[in-house]
């Protein structure tokens, strides 16, 4: 597969795991072991977030703008912010927003060498047994959350930095068992990533505008990521209706096994935990390094194959 190729696979799998309860950063792992880029690809992933934060906006525009009309009318008259459920929506989608991207902002840095093959496997074992939980959340009744759920939906998506967790399922999670139906859960995890995307994705392109690729490349990223997470979203509105959101679990846990499998067939397989952040990296936890593996040791050749892109 050619560079560019890979870069487009990398570019639909972001947006396709940001939105689907899946883990972008779990799944950069394992795609990386197989495929290689052209020297870009924290600059395809960062332009892969901004049409993700895009097609969310797109997905969720209706009630997100209900909540921005309600959020203004708020202004003049803050009893609406909790007396409507547009209102509550507006409240916990900028409490959430804030939350989740201060949290990932703090975390993120001292997550970029952690992305390897166990601790992607331990995040996704973790997301499985979440999805798995909210089989026995509450009987959903309400299509907004309070105040205290959107903020802790904002502090489990933030957190969700740790390769392996999802942020979307994280925030779903918290927001099922805070009494949310399944689909509302679902569009406003989506909703308060939204932003997040934007903003991270963004400020990277900003402080690397002078080491871009090709504006073709940062292009096609962006079509592939935005078309892909459009269909993500659509899956996920499918599996909502269905109640079916568990069984995402199912894939997440095979793909954990495998993970495991592959750190165990390593030359000098990575167990300790937290690997410190070399100075310097990406705060927004995009770039990626393939001149090092998890330890900072020289890059392994196993079995006289290319080397390892961890």
């Amino acid at each position: 597969m050619s560079a560019f190729s890979a870069d487009l696979v990398h570019a639909a799998m972001e947006g396709v795991t940001s939105v689907l309860p899946l883990s972008p950063d779990g799944h950069r792992v394992a795609l990386q072991i197989w495929l290689e880029g052209d020297g870009h690809l924290d600059h395809v992933l960062a332009m892969g977030q901004v049409a993700t934060g895009i097609a969310l906006a797109v997905v969720t525009r209706r009630r997100l703008a209900q909540a921005m009309a309600a959020g203004l009318r708020g202004l003049a008259r803050p009893a609406l912010l909790q007396d409507t459920e547009p209102g509550r929506d507006a409240v916990a989608i900028v409490v959430g927003a804030v939350a989740a991207a201060i949290v990932s902002q703090f975390l993120a840095p001292t997550m970029v060498h952690n992305r390897v093959p166990l601790v992607a496997a331990a995040g996704f074992l973790v997301t499985a047994l979440g999805l798995l939980s909210t089989a026995w959340s509450p009987q959903p009744t309400t299509d907004a959350p309070t105040l205290g759920a959107g903020l802790l939906a904002g502090l489990a998506h933030g957190v969700a930095v740790v390769p392996g967790l999802s942020a979307t399922a994280a925030a779903f999670v918290v927001l099922r068992w805070s009494s949310v139906r399944r689909w509302a859960a679902a569009e406003l995890a989506l909703l308060i990533a939204c932003p997040v995307y934007l903003l991270n994705g963004s400020r990277h392109l900003l402080e690397a505008s002078g080491q871009l690729p090709a504006s073709g490349v940062l292009v096609a990223a962006a079509t592939a990521a935005f078309v892909a997470a459009i269909l993500a979203a659509a899956v996920w509105r499918a599996l909502c209706d269905r109640q079916a959101t568990v069984f995402v679990g199912v894939w997440l846990a095979t793909l954990a096994l495998s993970a495991i499998a592959y750190d165990r067939a390593l030359p000098a397989p990575a167990e300790a935990l937290p690997i410190e952040a070399r100075a310097g990296s990406d705060p927004a936890g995009i770039r990626t390094d393939r001149g090092a593996n998890v330890l900072g040791s020289r890059t392994m050749t196993p079995c006289g194959k290319r080397p390892l892109a961890i």
